[in-house]
């Protein structure tokens, strides 16, 4: 089960490489409630990003 749930959401450190910034550069727009990142839930002491979501974000971003 644990294999399916890394498949299903990206880390902060996997976020941030996606975006091409540091992993502290999520960190600090995620305490500033800054929404040029795609939507995150809190999963015990993690903070995960949905695959679906990420995907969802990325093309509305990028018909901008």
């Amino acid at each position: 089960m644990k294999a399916s749930l890394v498949r299903d959401f990206y880390t902060v450190s996997e976020m941030a490489e996606l975006l091409r910034i540091r992993p502290g550069t999520v960190r600090n727009r995620l305490w500033r409630r800054d929404h040029s990142l795609p939507p995150s839930a809190v999963v015990g002491r993690r903070r995960l990003f949905p695959v679906s979501a990420y995907d969802m974000w990325e093309q509305r971003v990028a018909i901008r």
